[in-house]
């Protein structure tokens, strides 16, 4: 053995200040998997908690648009509900630190990958070009009328 009781293929390592052994044959395999464990665990929790967030800011606000800022589409919609009064909550996807995760498990939900996403009384609308066929063939005045939301005539 060598230096400080390393062996052959081992090389120093610290850990909280405490030096430790690592072994390059086996050591490099279990850190990369306990690293993969930990991010994987980590992706699962955060992927629960924004799946949450997003289920409760469906079922919570009579209409939910999930959006991106810089989103041309997302501003023609929010655009559509401002002209007939109609409030919404929004979340900016963009600007949100778990806003990919919610986008993932909107596309889980919804089937759909794009923004903006449309929720009216817990139903899903889906995206701009949905929202403004809706407003033209009547759908969308059936579904604010259905959740109790006030507009101005379409």
């Amino acid at each position: 053995r060598g230096r400080a009781g390393r062996g052959e293929g081992e090389l120093p390592r610290t850990w909280r200040g405490q030096e430790m052994v690592w072994s390059t044959a086996t050591g490099a395999a279990t850190a990369v998997l306990g690293l993969s464990i930990a991010l994987a665990i980590t992706g699962v929790v955060q992927g629960h908690a924004s799946e949450e967030y997003m289920r409760d800011a469906i079922a919570k606000n009579k209409v939910q648009i999930f959006s991106k800022s810089y989103c041309p589409h997302c501003k023609n919609t929010k655009s559509l509900f401002d002209s007939i009064g109609v409030p919404y909550n929004v979340d900016e996807l963009d600007q949100m630190e778990d806003g990919a995760a919610i986008q993932e498990s909107l596309a889980k939900l919804t089937g759909q990958r794009t923004v903006p996403n449309v929720f009216i009384g817990g139903q899903h609308v889906g995206g701009n070009s949905d929202c403004q066929a809706a407003r033209a063939n009547g759908k969308l005045k059936e579904l604010l009328s259905k959740a109790k939301v006030s507009y101005k005539e379409l």
